[in-house]
C-alpha cells in the first residue's frame, strides 16, 4: 500500500492517502515495537502507539488507526480489546508474515468485542492461543465491517470455535454488517459455524469468503438461532470446506420470511447420503450453488436448476 503522510500535522483533521483510502478525522498510528507509552505516544509513524486498546481508548467518532507492518499483540479475557467507538476505522498494514497479528491467549473466553456501530476492521491475522475458543469477534452493533481478516491455530490444538458471534439479543442489533475476503483456516473437529447469529438480522453481506476446517456443526458458513429471519441477506462467493455427514451444510436457517440472494457458493463436506440439504433459508433466491462430497469431482447444483415453466 502507498501510505501519504503529513508529519507537520500528527493527529490532524486533514485527508491521508492510504492505499485506496482517503482518511478523514484523526488518525494513529499504531506499532508495538514503539519505545513511547500509550498515553504519552504522539500516534504519528514515527512515533506509534504501543496497542490497539491503547489507541481506541485515545480515539473519538469517525477517528481512524492505522496498524503498521509487522505489529504483533497479545490479547486477554473478555472484551480485551474492545471497539466502543461509533464509526471507528481500523486498517492494518503489510502482507504476508507482515500482516499485524493478534494472538487470542489466556482462556476459551477472550474476546475482541465490537459495541459500536459502524467499526471497520482490515487486513490483520487473529491467531487462536487456547484450545477451542468460543468466539473471536462478539460482535453486538450495527454496521460492522471486517475485510481480509484471517483466523489461524497458533499451535495445534488452539482454535475457534466461531470467528464472527453476533452476540445481541436485541433484533436487528447488527444490522448491515459485512463480512467480506476474510479466511478461515482452522482445522480442529471442534470448530463450528463461520458466522453465529442470536436474533434477527436484516442486510447482511457475506462475500468471498474461505473456511476450511474439520468441524461437523449444522451450517458451517451461517448459523441462525431458532425463529429469526434473515432479511436482504447477500452471500455469495463464499467456498466452504468441512466435516459434515449431514445436515444443513451451508446455511442453517428455520424460517420462511427470510429474503435475498443466495449466489455462486461452493461447499465441500462429507455427507455421501446423496441428499444434499445444502442451503436451509427459505425464502431467499438461491443460483449456482455447488456441492460436493468426494475429492475427485466438482460440484453438483444443489438445488436443481428450475425448468422453464
Amino acid at each position: 500500500m502507498t501510505l501519504g503522510i503529513h508529519n507537520s500535522f500528527p493527529n490532524s483533521t486533514f485527508s491521508w492517502g492510504l492505499g485506496d483510502h482517503i482518511l478523514t478525522g484523526d488518525t494513529r498510528f499504531v506499532h508495538s515495537g514503539t519505545t513511547g507509552a500509550t498515553t504519552t505516544s504522539e500516534g504519528t509513524p514515527r512515533d506509534p502507539i504501543s496497542t490497539l486498546e491503547g489507541a481506541t481508548n485515545l480515539s473519538q467518532a469517525n477517528d481512524n488507526i492505522v496498524i503498521l507492518p509487522g505489529h504483533s499483540e497479545t490479547i486477554t479475557g473478555v472484551g480485551g480489546i474492545t471497539n466502543d467507538v461509533a464509526g471507528l476505522t481500523i486498517i492494518g498494514l503489510g502482507v504476508g508474515t507482515r500482516r499485524p497479528r493478534f494472538l487470542m491467549d489466556g482462556a476459551a473466553t477472550v474476546t475482541w468485542a465490537i459495541s459500536a456501530a459502524d467499526v471497520s476492521i482490515e487486513n490483520v491475522v487473529l491467531a487462536a492461543g487456547h484450545a477451542d475458543i468460543v468466539r473471536a469477534f462478539n460482535i453486538t452493533a450495527a454496521g460492522f465491517h471486517a475485510k481480509n481478516i484471517e483466523f489461524v491455530e497458533n499451535t495445534a490444538g488452539e482454535n475457534f470455535l466461531i470467528p464472527f458471534d453476533m452476540t445481541s439479543a436485541v433484533a436487528n442489533a447488527c444490522d448491515g454488517a459485512i463480512i467480506e475476503g476474510c479466511r478461515s483456516l482452522g482445522l480442529d473437529a471442534a470448530a463450528t459455524e463461520f458466522i453465529a447469529l442470536v436474533e434477527d438480522i436484516n442486510r447482511l453481506t457475506v462475500m468471498n469468503n474461505l473456511i476450511v476446517q474439520s468441524g461437523s456443526t449444522d451450517g458451517a458458513l451461517i448459523k441462525q438461532a431458532t425463529g429469526k429471519d434473515m432479511t436482504l441477506l447477500d452471500c455469495r462467493w463464499n467456498f466452504v470446506q468441512h466435516a459434515m455427514t449431514a445436515g444443513d451444510l451451508l446455511i442453517d436457517n428455520d424460517t420462511t420470511a427470510n429474503t435475498g440472494i443466495v449466489a455462486h457458493n461452493r461447499c465441500r463436506h462429507a455427507d455421501v447420503t446423496g441428499a444434499h440439504s445444502l442451503i436451509d433459508c427459505d425464502g431467499v433466491g438461491l443460483f449456482d450453488n455447488l456441492s460436493v462430497s468426494t475429492n475427485i469431482l466438482s460440484g453438483v447444483l444443489v438445488p436443481a436448476a428450475d425448468v422453464n415453466l
